[in-house]
């Protein structure tokens, strides 16, 4: 892995919509959120190496009150299992074990734990079994966060004061208003499927002007066709500047939205996905299937974390 990064008088920072990028050579790195607009101060920053962390996502269940063509859930509303609260503490308790735990014993440093409740949709759980859930995680020292299609508003107005992050799929305006009350609190999405275009996007980004996050994420079918068709569109994103993340790339705009997208040719993220995944039965593993379970599986996340943030050369 590459060595920490020195603070020095020349680093360029500059600032993308509510994203504080640091540039190195002419390449942005998110940095952090703030509150304003504002020149920083080298002087008065910590370190800038990139803090050990991953995302463990949680399937609470593959029920779903929708039907979207991209879903990468290849068991949605075959089953309306909810996974229990005993499941989530067992493992919860081995993950801060067997890696948070002795990530830091080694490191002397806490890795960042996010935890990512997916489904099927979530919110079909019912907020009080994702608040408690949210309990479970912080009292492990994890973040909770939660991506949902905000189709059960109720339900995500009582669990987004428990939650460090919540992300939401917003199609028209009047959905994006109905959370700008909330925009310190939620990562606002805007779908890259069949319907984007670049008309489209650019609305978005001017009418979402003051949310903590947003971001855009181009779906695509299982042998690799994106849904978006738009030239405009397409001829925009093929000028940002990605980086790789395992099976995907992703980007910031202009306007500080995250752009994500898949890299064709690789494994499709709906067959093998990237984060360790809990299911509804209590098991973990790698697949959206949860016929098995992997006892290998936090000592791969170790090793993994080791590769990409173990040195200190």
């Amino acid at each position: 892995p590459p060595p920490p990064r020195k603070i020095d008088n020349k680093i360029d920072w500059i600032l993308l919509g509510k994203q504080r990028l640091i540039s190195f050579n002419g390449k942005y790195t998110s940095a952090s959120n703030i509150s304003k607009a504002e020149k920083v101060d080298f002087n008065n920053l910590k370190r800038l190496e990139e803090k050990p962390s991953f995302v463990v996502d949680l399937l609470v269940t593959h029920s779903c009150n929708m039907h979207c063509p991209h879903c990468v859930d290849e068991f949605v509303n075959q089953s309306d299992e909810i996974v229990s609260l005993d499941k989530v503490e067992e493992f919860f308790t081995k993950l801060k074990k067997d890696v948070s735990d002795k990530w830091q014993a080694k490191h002397n440093e806490k890795p960042k734990i996010e935890i990512l409740l997916v489904g099927g949709e979530p919110t079909m759980a019912g907020s009080e079994h994702l608040n408690k859930i949210a309990e479970l995680a912080h009292k492990n020292g994890f973040e909770i966060i939660i991506s949902t299609n905000g189709q059960n508003k109720e339900v995500v107005k009582e669990i987004i004061p428990n939650f460090d992050w919540v992300q939401l799929t917003c199609r028209t305006d009047k959905e994006i208003d109905y959370w700008r009350p909330y925009k310190d609190k939620v990562n606002i999405k805007l779908p890259g499927d069949e319907n984007l275009t670049f008309e489209k996007f650019k609305h978005f980004a001017e009418y979402t002007e003051g949310f903590g996050r947003r971001s855009l994420v181009m779906y695509f079918t299982p042998d690799y066709e994106e849904t978006c068709k738009d030239e405009k569109m397409w001829e925009y994103l093929n000028k940002l500047e990605w980086k790789r993340s395992g099976h995907y790339l992703y980007a910031f705009t202009e306007d500080g939205i995250r752009v994500k997208r898949s890299i064709h040719g690789k494994s499709n993220i709906a067959i093998d996905p990237l984060s360790p995944k809990l299911h509804p039965n209590g098991n973990y593993n790698n697949t959206w299937s949860n016929d098995k379970l992997d006892s290998k599986l936090l000592d791969t996340v170790m090793i993994n974390l080791e590769e990409k943030f173990g040195s200190d050369e």
